[in-house]
């Protein structure tokens, strides 16, 4: 069935460069916001009649696709994605969430939970109108995401994840150097996951390097590589990550920990667009779409000296704060859910959480971030029986963590060496501070480098 737009030819201020398609009923609530942003919409009830008609709807130019993923199955959703010239919008429930998931993270379409927010709808079909608009002008292909409760592997329907889905739709559009700043824990890899998904390199490979867990001496060698013969131990040419990446996309993980000296070569590499191996003699191009990560405020490392202000304006073409758990409201317990229930899948399970913990969780502080939360919902679900209620959440004293009074400890058995009893304080306030290495190492008053170095001298240790 067609339906025209609302608004009258004569009032609108623009012509739409999509039409828009409904299939199946679950998908109708987007009717009013869709003829309300001036979209010529047609409903189609079910698969068949879609399957039947695809000729014609490939006749149909561009089209915004509205999909009830609770009626339709991921393979005809997928055929029609890459069969129509198309943006796709999924809608329905947490179940049928599920059975998309993998879709959506590989940058095809965006889930919207049901009921649809329709402010947020609005704004959205404001967004992909720009984008068409900007596509016919230029003569360039459109990009085949926007915003919704599902952005590439990143999961979230509150207001600040929404904002940060909405310009990371635009990053992924453009291949500026992104940096990327927010709490240890955030998901800052996530979300340049999801850049790199819904970029032109997403088709390319992902690397990622932390800078922090490099030794100093071999930091440039991991980055751009090492001729043969070049040190000692350089027994063999060695591809850095610059060339390894190829033309996809490369994240430099804990910048600010970068030593002073790497920052420099790093900066002219950056802008030069070439590098050149350890011991080489012939500069290389590279053409990797850049993203940089730190779990500080890069404008404070800047004036502390950690980072220097030509690298950051450099790196910082483009800026994006990841929000911390506690400024995300309801998304925790959303969260938590979709953890019990991977939890249940993989366990075979039938696990849920009961209200006073939902409660628990919310008023929580959540000092590790979505990194904590994944570990105390795993946590949870292995000695629960089956409801999952507050006492089964290993949380730590709220007050403690806030700074209050605490009457933890740390006990070193007698007989321990300086080396076992630093690996039992630094172990601890791993597990007080959520994981959080950042606050870990600033309390213990070390760098996050040499945190880094310890916890694998533990991790080898353990291995043997």
């Amino acid at each position: 069935m067609y339906y025209p737009p609302k608004q009258p030819v004569m009032e609108r201020k623009r012509t739409m460069a999509y039409k828009a398609l409904i299939l199946g009923e679950d998908a109708a609530g987007l009717l009013q916001p869709l003829q309300e942003a001036g979209f010529a919409v047609e409903a189609i009830a079910g698969v068949p009649d879609c399957t039947a008609e695809m000729a014609r709807l490939e006749k149909m130019g561009p089209v915004l696709l509205c999909v009830a993923a609770r009626q339709v199955e991921p393979a005809i959703v997928s055929q029609l994605h890459g069969t129509l010239d198309c943006e796709l919008i999924l809608v329905g429930d947490h179940k049928a969430q599920s059975r998309f998931a993998g879709l959506v993270a590989r940058g095809i379409g965006m889930y919207l939970r049901q009921p649809p927010e329709l402010k947020y709808v609005s704004e959205l079909l404001e967004d992909i109108h720009q984008d068409a608009e900007a596509a016919s002008r230029k003569g360039k292909a459109r990009q085949q995401t926007v915003a919704m409760d599902q952005f590439g592997p990143l999961y979230g329907s509150s207001a600040p994840m929404q904002d940060m889905y909405r310009f990371l739709r635009r990053a992924a559009s453009s291949d500026a150097v992104l940096c990327i700043h927010g709490e240890s824990g955030t998901g800052k890899e996530l979300v340049a996951q999801a850049v790199h998904a819904y970029s032109a390199h997403g088709a390319e490979p992902f690397e990622a390097i932390n800078c922090a867990a490099i030794p100093t001496e071999l930091v440039e060698s991991e980055l751009f590589g090492h001729e043969k013969g070049s040190f000692s131990g350089a027994v063999a040419e060695h591809l850095g990550i610059f060339e390894r990446v190829g033309q996809g996309t490369l994240l430099l993980d804990e910048i600010t920990e970068m030593p002073h000296g790497i920052q420099v070569k790093l900066l002219r590499v950056l802008e030069s667009g070439q590098f050149r191996r350890v011991g080489g003699e012939v500069d290389h191009s590279y053409q990797a779409r850049v993203i940089a990560a730190t779990n500080r405020d890069p404008h404070e490392a800047v004036r502390s000296g950690l980072l220097r202000e030509d690298l950051f304006y450099r790196l910082s073409q483009l800026e994006v704060r990841v929000p911390p758990l506690r400024e995300r409201g309801q998304d925790i317990v959303a969260l938590s859910r979709l953890f019990v229930a991977r939890f249940d899948e993989a366990n075979d399970r039938r696990l849920t959480l009961k209200k006073d913990a939902e409660r628990a969780l919310l008023n929580y502080h959540w000092p590790g971030n979505v990194r904590q939360l994944w570990n105390v919902i795993q946590k949870a679900c292995t000695t629960a029986r089956r409801d999952i209620g507050a006492p089964d959440l290993p949380l730590e004293d709220d007050s403690a963590a806030a700074g209050g009074d605490s009457q933890d400890s740390v006990s070193i058995p007698a007989g321990f060496t300086l080396r076992q009893a630093e690996e039992v304080l630094i172990k601890s306030s791993l597990a007080r501070h959520g994981g959080d290495k950042q606050r870990v190492a600033d309390d213990l008053g070390i760098s996050l480098r040499t945190l880094y170095s310890r916890l694998e001298r533990y991790s080898d240790n353990a291995a043997r």
